[in-house]
């Protein structure tokens, strides 16, 4: 019998249901995640608004495609609003204002959640100035706010050690999305980072699909150097790791 990769390791010891199948280590059950939300209190905060979206379902599915042909389109308030708002926004946003309480300690979001944990968070970087200066911002679901942790005008001489690709500098907007693996795990066990990685996933279709409604063009990145960007984000990459990467443009 072959031996497993680490791949195969995972997916069979995180099944349901999964007896007879022993890990050689034991893993640790790590603490409690008890937020599903994260802000940057200190930084600067910006509300986002957004508008409602005319087009069919059908129109923007055909109209998709992966793009590398960017145009350095300068950044806007307006579309980081309406990309965020129908991507990662919470669906009391969607009624313009009337809350709709489902949980007492968040509401539902327009993405699934396996528990409702919610465990992505979304980063984005402003690779053109315009409406936005150029820099590094977070999404604030719980305030439905923008939040600019600092600048970095130099980011074209730096991109490189960021992405894989060269082309990602001629981009409006580069999306990250990264996961904090506990809000799954206290609930789920191992089985969480499964529920983590599809969440990922849905989130990632929604930031391809709605710059095409915009009229604008994205590509799904996975072309990511993950322990440079977690270090240029300044987060824990044990409690939070980047997942994945859309750029917009």
């Amino acid at each position: 019998m072959l031996p497993f990769s680490l791949a195969e390791l995972f997916h069979h010891a995180s099944r349901n249901h999964n007896e007879g199948f022993e890990l050689p280590t034991h893993t640790p059950v790590l603490p409690y995640e008890s937020s599903a939300y994260k802000c940057y209190t200190r930084f600067l905060h910006l509300k986002i608004t957004y508008t409602e979206i005319v087009t069919t379902l059908d129109s923007v599915i055909r109209a998709r495609h992966s793009t590398r042909n960017f145009s350095r389109k300068p950044s806007s308030l307006k579309d980081i609003g309406n990309i965020l708002h129908y991507s990662a926004s919470e669906q009391k946003n969607l009624s313009r204002g009337e809350e709709k309480e489902v949980h007492k300690e968040h509401n539902k979001r327009v993405t699934p959640s396996a528990g409702g944990k919610y465990p992505i968070e979304i980063y984005f970087l402003v690779l053109q100035d315009g409406e936005l200066k150029k820099g590094v911002y977070h999404y604030c679901v719980e305030k439905n706010e923008i939040e600019f942790l600092w600048d970095f005008s130099s980011i074209n001489h730096n991109i490189d050690s960021l992405f894989t690709y060269p082309w990602v500098k001629n981009a409006t907007y580069a999306f990250i999305l990264t996961g904090v693996l506990r809000r799954n795990t206290t609930k789920y066990l191992d089985r969480g980072y499964r529920y983590m990685l599809l969440e990922a996933g849905h989130m990632g279709e929604r930031l391809n699909l709605i710059p095409y409604a915009l009229g604008l063009s994205s590509c799904g990145l996975t072309g990511l150097f993950d322990e440079n960007i977690e270090k240029f984000l300044d987060i824990d990459r044990r409690r939070e790791s980047v997942l994945y990467g859309v750029v917009v443009g």
